[in-house]
This record gives C-alpha cells, structure tokens and sequence, in this order.
C-alpha cells in the first residue's frame, strides 16, 4: 500500500468545470495508476456516511490506499458507458452491517486527467453493482 503525501495542500482541478480543490494524499492502485483524494471528497465520504445508516465505513476510510491497491475486484461502473469510473471492491474479515450483514467496502474511483477517488461506501459481500441493461465490466479478480 502506498500513501504519498508529497502533494498534500497542492491545488488541483479535477474537471474543467469544477472549482479547484486540495490534495491530501495520492494513492497507486493495482494497475499502477496514481489516484488523487482531496478535501472535497474526504469531506462528502465523512459527510454521506454520517448522515446513513453506513457511519461504521468511517472506520475504514484510511484503508483506501489499501483497497485499490490490493482488491479483490474491480469493475467498470454500468452507469458511466465511458469506461472512466472504477469500483474497486474488497471484503474485511468481520465487516457488517448495522443489521448484521457481511459487506465489502467499495471505492468509486473516476479515470481523467487527475485520477480520483469519489467515495467509500459498503456493499453486499460477493456482490458487484449491475444494471439490468448493461453488462457488468470485470476487469480484476483477486
């Protein structure tokens, strides 16, 4: 797992449209990419978390760097026909639900000029996201 805080403070523009935001670590994930997390983003997982019955993910929030690192699957999201976003998927022995229900932690992530990471959310232990419409993209498997 690599964390590089080299950048933290830098001001970046993740899309042109957006106002610029500032780094706090950059990441390489399993393919080799460099990702950028920045206040922004830190900020909506602490504040989407928080506000849901999903608050016990915060505890997971400095694995990031370890779940795109070393998943045990990544798929392209079937929302985004582009190909540009990423979820990398990985399970921690233990981890549930507030009703008791295993999960896996999933990290969004979107490819562009600066790699980004969205978010961090749980999902249903051996389940992928899907759309009846669309084929679901593997493109890693541990």
């Amino acid at each position: 797992m690599v964390v590089d805080y080299s950048e933290r403070g830098r001001i970046i523009r993740l899309r042109e449209e957006w106002e610029p935001e500032v780094v706090v670590y950059t990441t390489i994930d399993v393919f080799g990419n460099k990702f950028y997390l920045t206040e922004r983003h830190l900020n909506h997982i602490y504040q989407r978390r928080r506000d849901s019955k999903t608050e016990f993910v915060l505890a997971y929030v400095a694995k990031i760097p370890e779940i795109l690192t070393d998943p045990d699957k990544v798929i392209i999201d079937p929302r985004h026909l582009d190909g540009n976003t990423r979820i990398y998927y990985k399970h921690y022995a233990g981890l549930v639900d507030i009703e008791g229900n295993e999960v896996w932690l999933a990290a969004p992530v979107q490819i562009g000029y600066y790699n980004f990471i969205w978010t961090l959310h749980p999902s249903p232990k051996g389940k992928v996201k899907t759309l009846p419409e669309r084929e679901t993209i593997v493109i890693y498997t541990k």
